[in-house]
């Protein structure tokens, strides 16, 4: 089963509307093949456990940012804005399971909620863990989460016992061996946060349409000298080059996972100029749109 890339869809608030699993078992698992695209900033009220099988991701999560290696992987908090890339010119291979917390802890009048699950969502000192093949404790959680895709994918009977089980275990050893800190993030962290996370709304709604960098500021109802700020220190880039890459991602997919014309792929993803979206279709991919195609079709 690969992960395929849907239009994103966020609320008001800047979360992905994606529904993983069901409401009676909120746990879903993928495999993701990586190209040279990535996975846009996004972020989920699921925590998501990855696995590098094959190859190297580059993964930013936060403000930190980590080239996995094969066999080691990262847990990635509730909340936390992240994207997901390839770190290698062949193509990279991930297993993820993503469950929400209330698989773990029920409803929120247990003690597994009120006493460890909730501090630790809002730890925001822990936005991220790096899992280490190498390391004994870690690679004990990797394996487990090996263990809880296999269930997922197999479907046998009674599998979501163990699923259950499997990252209640994951958990554990995260929640205490990173118990609740005591250091405060300072308010301003947190307004960015919440910031980049309105601006990515806005973006993700209205990528197809003209946009302009002040109407991008004015969705988080802030300055453009600070939209520029609060993108810059949050992903690296400008708002308008992040435009323009989510813009190329979403065609690429287009191009993948449909037989619409490419001209008529360029201006669905924002595109007016068919000769920009070639030059910037390339840059991203080192080859033009038709190309894409076809190399797509060849590796099915």
């Amino acid at each position: 089963m690969e992960l395929s890339m849907c239009p994103i869809r966020i609320s008001s608030q800047g979360r992905e509307l994606t529904t993983f699993g069901s409401s009676l078992f909120p746990s879903a698992c993928y495999e993701d093949r990586l190209r040279s695209d990535d996975l846009p900033w996004h972020w989920h009220d699921e925590w998501e456990v990855i696995r590098v099988v094959e190859g190297a991701a580059d993964i930013k999560a936060g403000n930190n940012s980590y080239i996995i290696p094969e066999g080691s992987g990262i847990f990635l908090n509730s909340g936390v804005l992240h994207s997901i890339g390839n770190a290698r010119k062949e193509i990279s291979r991930l297993h993820s399971v993503i469950f929400h917390p209330r698989l773990i802890g029920g409803g929120q009048d247990t003690v597994y909620w009120q006493k460890y699950i909730h501090p630790f969502c809002q730890n925001t000192q822990i936005d991220s863990v790096y899992l280490e093949q190498e390391v004994g404790w870690q690679r004990e959680l990797l394996d487990t989460l090996e263990k809880g895709w296999e269930l997922h994918m197999s479907g046998e009977y009674g599998y979501e016992f163990l699923i259950r089980n499997h990252m209640s275990h994951i958990l554990y050893e995260l929640i205490t061996r990173n118990p609740p800190s005591s250091v405060k993030t300072s308010a301003k962290f947190l307004r960015n946060g919440e910031r980049m996370k309105l601006m990515l709304e806005y973006i993700h709604k209205h990528y197809p349409d003209v946009i302009t960098i002040e109407q991008i500021a004015s969705s988080a109802s802030v300055s453009v000298s600070e939209a520029l700020r609060c993108f810059r220190s949050s992903i690296g880039r400008t708002p308008v080059q992040y435009l323009k890459h989510f813009r190329i991602h979403q065609a690429g997919k287009l191009l993948e996972t449909t037989d619409y014309k490419i001209v008529d792929i360029g201006i669905r993803c924002g595109f007016s100029e068919m000769s920009y979206f070639a030059k910037s279709f390339r840059t991203v991919y080192g080859c033009t749109p038709s190309e894409y195609r076809e190399r797509a079709k060849v590796k099915g």
